[in-house]
């Protein structure tokens, strides 16, 4: 089979062996003429270097003829051609994939590297004959994307390509790409990347397939430096109006040169609320703080933002929270409880509601955020079943047993809840010793912590099992070592375990300044935290506490995009799963089901 040449123009630089020819053939070595005594003893050994020297010169010119000679080859770049025959298989098939991620937005030397991709894959498609078939594919994988079409239609195609937050990996792409050329029965299949071939892209293995022809185009960033929002937090899980809240911003660097003053924009209800500039040095990050207080209820729209051209896609954070509403609380005991009772009834944040342990209304554990269990003797085993699946599905259960409990009363309660059960009452007397003022549950309730700060007598109290406890924690201690209030994470929600009952006759607890910051804290954090924001693309669902009847159908809807979205949504033990579709535009979707916003 004949040897090509991919620069056949270059050959005639191999006319230039000529030169090595050319200087051996006039040797022009001058002689320095020697005058010498006696010559009788030279000849022997001119015979000898004569032959030698012959042998030197013609192995030079061999080697100045062979490097001159490779080195003109290897510019033409020689090639043996494939069969035709063998190669042609009949009507060529190529898919094109154009990566349209939000790393494409970065610019090069040629402008905008997707615009710079569509650019390449039109060269590449008109150098294909007209009859070829021709797949088109991004990162959005339609399901049009998955059929072959001709090259006008391709074309056309290609022009109405834009950025879009799905990314895809390589194995992902070969796969969609190697199921579509399989549908032809050609046997000339090819395949083209045009990407900046991101770290994530390249994450899988390809699987390996022999006939189809893959060729891959790398195209550069000019500037790959980047400045972006990473995260942003709340200081604290429920937010009061008017109560100011501490938000915390984690900027990111990628680049290699330091910006310092990176602008920060911070807006509620598209109102700003403050405006800083932040330092971040490269290949870093760094957090900015911002202290704001809330003045009206319900969603509240808060949206941060950076400085930073010309990679703007990620200069926005979108996140949503919600003014706490009234907490629904659910009061159950051997007889209303006066301590507990004026301290939830006065307060405006709690809507209260109080059942004898006869008349227990079931259905309230479905609407309450957190349910308080005093003075009862025993927990009978239908009780118990049923606060089980309220604490797991995200409730609070705050318990006080009774100055004189049944024994194994609570039993049944404490093993469906995983918790620590009471064991014994103890008579004599003890003191609150020590506090976990690390616990959530303590902060900001201490102005100045002090060592001997006056804690309450406890006249008696029950001993809790010691059973090892990964979801055990101790927030009150006695000086004895006994704990006084326990924390149990259960499901999705918590219980509160106190040693002793609501009751002077047991503690000083219900009387002392510590009694009013810890249940009401503890109610406080019954209300759910529902994830702030989202990230598009990453096939997040969210649960909520909400019932989801069999004809309702809930909506995303974005006015500012004129947006209205359908997303799957599941409903089980009275709590809604919510599949978050795949979106294209970052911003705020409200939830609704035609009449509310949930």
């Amino acid at each position: 089979m004949p040897v090509q040449f991919a620069n056949p123009s270059l050959l005639w630089l191999l006319s230039l062996i000529a030169i090595p020819v050319i200087i051996h053939l006039f040797n022009f070595r001058r002689f320095k003429k020697i005058d010498f005594t006696n010559v009788k003893y030279l000849k022997e050994l001119k015979d000898q270097t004569q032959s030698q020297s012959r042998l030197k010169h013609l192995l030079v010119l061999i080697s100045r003829i062979l490097a001159i000679a490779f080195l003109v080859l290897a510019f033409s770049q020689p090639f043996i051609p494939k069969n035709k025959s063998a190669a042609s298989g009949g009507q060529a098939v190529v898919s094109l994939f154009i990566d349209n991620s939000f790393s494409m937005k970065g610019l090069s030397s040629e402008g905008n590297l997707l615009d710079e991709a569509k650019t390449k894959a039109r060269e590449v498609a008109n150098a294909f004959p007209a009859s070829a078939q021709f797949q088109l594919l991004t990162n959005n994988f339609a399901g049009e994307q998955q059929r072959l079409m001709g090259k006008e239609e391709l074309l056309d195609n290609i022009d109405k390509i834009r950025v879009s937050p799905v990314s895809k990996t390589a194995k992902e792409v070969f796969t969609r790409q190697r199921d579509a050329l399989n549908s032809n029965s050609s046997l000339n299949k090819t395949a083209f990347w045009f990407s900046d071939f991101q770290k994530n892209f390249l994450s899988d293995v390809l699987p390996a397939d022999t006939t189809i022809k893959l060729n891959a185009a790398l195209l550069n960033a000019s500037e790959t430096g980047n400045i972006y929002i990473d995260s942003c937090w709340l200081s604290s899980p429920v937010i009061q109006r008017n109560t100011p809240v501490e938000l915390s911003i984690k900027i990111k660097n990628t680049g290699n040169k330091d910006d310092v003053d990176v602008p920060l924009k911070f807006t509620i209800n598209d109102a700003q609320k403050a405006a800083t500039t932040l330092r971040v040095t490269a290949n870093s990050e760094a957090i900015a703080k911002i202290n704001f207080t809330v003045s009206q209820s319900g969603w509240q729209n808060a949206m941060v933002t950076v400085d930073d051209n010309p990679i703007t896609f990620d200069d926005s954070y979108y996140f949503s929270f919600k003014l706490a509403d009234k907490i629904n609380l659910y009061h159950i005991g051997r007889g209303q409880n006066i301590f507990i009772k004026k301290l939830l009834t006065e307060n405006p944040l709690i809507s209260y509601t109080y059942s004898g342990e006869s008349g227990v209304d079931f259905s309230n554990l479905t609407k309450s955020n957190a349910v308080i269990l005093s003075d009862l003797k025993e927990v009978p085993t239908g009780m118990s079943d049923e606060l089980a699946k309220f604490v797991s599905r995200g409730g609070t259960l705050i318990v006080f047993p009774d100055t004189l409990i049944n024994p194994s009363g609570y039993l049944a309660l404490t093993a469906k809840t995983q918790t620590d059960n009471f064991i014994s009452l103890i008579g004599s007397k003890d003191k609150i010793g020590k506090i976990d003022f690390d616990n959530d549950l303590f902060s900001n309730m201490f102005d100045k912590i002090q060592e001997n700060m006056n804690l309450p007598d406890i006249i008696s109290h029950y001993s809790l099992t010691s059973t090892v406890r990964s979801n055990r924690e101790v927030l009150l201690r006695l000086q004895s070592g006994d704990p006084f209030l326990n924390r149990y994470k259960n499901g999705k929600g918590y219980v509160y375990i106190f040693a002793a009952a609501a009751q002077p006759s047991s503690s000083a607890f219900v009387t002392h300044a510590l009694f009013v910051p810890v249940l009401f804290k503890a109610v406080l954090q019954s209300i759910p935290s529902l994830q702030s924001s989202f990230t598009i693309g990453s096939k997040d669902f969210v649960s909520f506490p909400y019932p989801l009847s069999t004809e309702e159908v809930l909506h995303l809807v974005n006015t500012k995009l004129n947006t209205d979205l359908i997303p799957e949504a599941r409903s089980s033990q009275g709590e809604t799963s919510l599949f978050i579709p795949d979106l294209t535009d970052a911003g705020f979707y409200r939830l609704t089901n035609k009449k509310d916003s949930l």
